[in-house]
């Protein structure tokens, strides 16, 4: 497939595809594929084409209801951390917390997935050469950021540099960006997934394997043996030689999700969606050069300012990261069941601090970014 955009593609064309919603649910059990039951009908499996390419992103329905969680392991990456002392112990208690079902991406976004976002700078630049044009009103739900180019490619996408690699190196505002953006062009909404969404989709339990850990609170995973490990995750004790973040290369979750654990590790919203900082996004479920205790579904690790330390620039680029961390974080996207309301999208797309806020808006005022609609 091209890694350029088809530009002879009409957003118009696109967006009456999207709002077939056949394509997402039907009134009947499907005779057969995955499906859930909600109260809008029987969700099943769908190809979000991505409008101007060919590239497509496989939705896949995760049941709701009441799931059990337990709290995240928080894994400390800082340089004088510990590895051995290193984790958050757990608490023993674990939450019951409802879910409504949601779509989740069938493996990490590829970088030929991400590849048309990443032009969108140079899309509107083209249109918009005169910077005395004023652009869209920053913040305003209608219009998204296109980040600048990597500054080293080379470097950035070190592990990915296939078309069917995950897309790493993208910081957390980057990621909800993407989901902004396709959103503006698709006309279904989509976003980062909250952390129990994330971990709900990982663990993919049936209610009886729910009811079973509730007896045994103590047990951190039911999926936390190597050798399941081996099966379902690239990380560092199956990693090959030459470090790749390829997706689809071992076998999927019971719910059809690739590389859930291990491989990149993925950015999430926390349920709090009160971070109120630059740094401090969460990822989950460890990557390929993680040990197998990292790697889990409640596997957590933080950004922080060590994630920017190679970058050249001043003010460190909000959109793109450069420390080994960054270089193996991607993210996976979420299609909720219902609208989001008004304040939803602020929590999914929007950025979560003044500081990055600051950030953003002097790199577009420099002209490293720009703002404008999605088309």
């Amino acid at each position: 497939m091209s890694w350029f955009l088809i530009l002879t593609s009409t957003i118009a064309s696109a967006n009456a595809n999207a709002d077939d919603n056949t394509l997402r649910w039907q009134d009947t059990p499907p005779a057969s594929g995955k499906f859930v039951r909600s109260d809008r009908g029987y969700m099943i499996a769908y190809d979000q084409l991505i409008p101007g390419t060919n590239e497509i992103i496989r939705m896949i329905p995760v049941p709701g209801g009441i799931v059990r969680l337990q709290p995240p392991i928080e894994i400390d990456n800082s340089e004088d951390a510990i590895t051995t002392e290193s984790k958050t112990p757990r608490k023993k208690e674990a939450t019951e917390i409802k879910l409504a079902p949601f779509w989740i991406s069938e493996t990490e976004i590829t970088m030929e997935q991400l590849m048309p976002y990443r032009q969108l700078y140079y899309r509107i630049k083209k249109k918009r050469p005169d910077k005395s044009v004023k652009p869209l009103e920053f913040g305003h739900v209608d219009g998204v950021t296109g980040p600048t180019e990597v500054y080293a490619p080379d470097i950035h996408f070190q592990f990915a540099m296939q078309p069917d690699a995950a897309a790493p190196s993208a910081s957390q505002y980057t990621a909800r960006q993407y989901t902004k953006w396709l959103s503006l062009l698709t006309k279904h909404e989509y976003r980062l997934p909250m952390r129990s969404q994330w971990q709900h989709a990982c663990r993919a339990e049936s209610a009886r394997n729910q009811a079973a850990e509730k007896q045994a609170t103590e047990s951190p995973t039911p999926t936390s043996n190597e050798t399941d490990l081996d099966r379902h995750a690239v990380y560092f004790g199956n990693a090959p030689a030459y470090l790749t973040l390829l997706v689809r290369r071992k076998l999927p979750n019971a719910w059809g999700l690739f590389d859930m654990r291990g491989n990149a590790a993925e950015w999430v919203i926390e349920d709090t969606a009160a971070t109120g900082m630059r740094d401090g996004h969460v990822a989950m479920g460890g990557h390929l050069d993680s040990d197998a205790e990292d790697c889990q579904c409640d596997s957590m690790i933080r950004s922080n300012e060590s994630w920017w330390d190679d970058d050249p620039d001043f003010l460190r680029s909000p959109w793109w990261m450069t420390s080994n961390d960054g270089l193996m974080t991607g993210f996976r996207i979420i299609a909720p069941l219902a609208p989001m309301s008004a304040q939803e999208k602020q929590i999914a797309w929007e950025p979560d601090s003044e500081e990055l806020l600051d950030d953003v808006e002097s790199r577009i005022d420099e002209g490293r970014g720009i703002h404008d609609r999605a088309q």
